[in-house]
C-alpha cells in the first residue's frame, strides 16, 4: 500500500446553463448520483425544495445536458472557457474537494 498525501483544494463553482436555455426560472438542475459529491450537495442545499433536480451517473453526461439547453448544473467556472456554457449568476461557491497524490 503506497502512502498517498491527501490536500484539501477548492475550486470556484458557478451555476452554469446553455446559451440555449429559454426559461431558466423553469428549468431543471442536473446534479451526479454520487451522494459525496460536493456540487451536488450545495445544489440541494440551496434548491430541493423550489426546483425540479435531476440525477445523471456522470460529470459528462450533466456537461452534455446543459450545453444542450436541458437545464442548470453546478460546475467549475472554467469550463465557460472550453464548454458552450455561460453563468447563470455571477455568484462563485467554493467547492472544497481532495487530491491524493
Amino acid at each position: 500500500m503506497s502512502d498517498m498525501a491527501e490536500t484539501r483544494k477548492t475550486i470556484d463553482a458557478y451555476y452554469l446553463a446553455s446559451p440555449l436555455i429559454d426559461d431558466v426560472q423553469c428549468a431543471y438542475f442536473f446534479v451526479n448520483r454520487d451522494e459525496t459529491c460536493p456540487f451536488r450537495q450545495q445544489t440541494l442545499a440551496e434548491f430541493a425544495k423550489d426546483k425540479v433536480v435531476i440525477e445523471l451517473d456522470s460529470f459528462e453526461n450533466i456537461i452534455t445536458c446543459i450545453e444542450a439547453g436541458q437545464g442548470i448544473a453546478l460546475l467549475p467556472g472554467y469550463l465557460t472557457e472550453t464548454k458552450k456554457l455561460q453563468k447563470w449568476e455571477e455568484t462563485s461557491r467554493p467547492i472544497t474537494y481532495y487530491s491524493y497524490e
